[in-house]
């Protein structure tokens, strides 16, 4: 008898088999999207821009050619967009590392000048410009 129980064998067992799938990036987005996003064009808008996502989470795509693509104004691209950084995890549909940054520290209400000056100088720092960085900073501090 297999098993032992009466029962059929456990080889032919795949505990994959069970396991639920893991959400992609995208598709934990599409789910936050009817929260954040209003409108039909809008939610055009952000379904373009989702697919446009790469796999760090990144939008590399030129706004004004997906403005054009879609019939849209360019002004209602930025403002979905900026609206599509607020979703989680923070720092998704930045643009740049800088940009990235910055989005993580807003949401951690840690942006302060000092830091701005920080992210917005980044090959400063990776030069190891320290001295440009502080001249950085330190004209932040002015304005």
């Amino acid at each position: 008898m297999p098993g032992g129980d009466g029962g059929e064998s456990s080889e032919g067992y795949n505990l994959d088999d069970f396991i639920a799938t893991r959400p992609t990036l995208r598709d934990f987005l599409n789910e936050q999207v009817p929260f954040t996003i209003h409108g039909a064009p809008d939610r055009l808008i952000a379904q373009h821009l989702i697919d446009q996502l790469d796999e760090a989470g990144y939008v590399h795509a030129d706004l004004n050619e997906i403005a054009v693509r879609l019939g849209a104004d360019h002004r209602d691209v930025v403002r979905v967009l900026h609206q599509l950084q607020q979703l989680d995890p923070p720092g998704v549909f930045a643009r740049s590392l800088s940009e990235c940054l910055a989005i993580q520290l807003r949401a951690r209400d840690r942006l302060d000048p000092a830091m701005e000056a920080l992210v917005n100088n980044l090959e400063l720092l990776a030069r190891r410009d320290f001295a440009s960085l502080k001249k950085s900073a330190a004209s932040t501090r002015k304005t």
